[in-house]
């Protein structure tokens, strides 16, 4: 079973070309919110990683590999974003509130962390930063990005 966009192509998986719903999106309006309600097993994580895929800055050397033979693959648009992808359809629900909230905000804190990492390029770490807080490590980072001239993308799975 393959988890995510870049697998399956990499893999040269059979795929069946999704990609036309990005351009209908941005015909809608592209600083929207989407929510995007269908069943389990329906295609939703897989269309989270194509639009991973297809906005992420530091795919877009790749981007002819990953997308020739899609209805994007014309695109001017793409990868010209930060990507933050957060999924919040796993449960956390032992123990008391506390520790749910603790491990939550860990688990969020460490995704900024990594963010950083994935794109050194093009952000500077903050110095002293210890992401032990989301709220604040999310508000430095996005004075950070406000300062980079490039956007963000969160992809959000619940």
């Amino acid at each position: 079973m393959y988890n995510s966009y870049i697998s399956i192509r990499t893999e040269c998986a059979f795929f069946r070309d999704i990609t036309f719903i990005i351009p209908q999106l941005y015909k809608i309006s592209p600083a929207t919110a989407y929510v995007l309600l269908r069943p389990p097993r329906f295609g939703k994580s897989l269309l989270l990683s194509i639009l991973e895929a297809y906005h992420d800055i530091n795919t877009a050397s790749k981007f002819d590999f990953f997308f020739k033979g899609t209805a994007v693959y014309d695109s001017k648009i793409h990868n010209q974003n930060f990507v933050l992808r957060l999924n919040f359809s796993v449960p956390i629900t032992s123990g008391p509130v506390e520790n749910i909230a603790k491990i939550f905000d860990e688990a969020l804190s460490y995704k900024i962390s990594f963010l950083y990492d994935h794109y050194s390029d093009y952000l500077e770490r903050p110095k002293d930063q210890n992401f032990s807080s989301f709220l604040h490590s999310f508000g430095i980072l996005l004075e950070a990005i406000k300062d980079s001239n490039y956007k963000v993308s969160f992809l959000l799975k619940f």
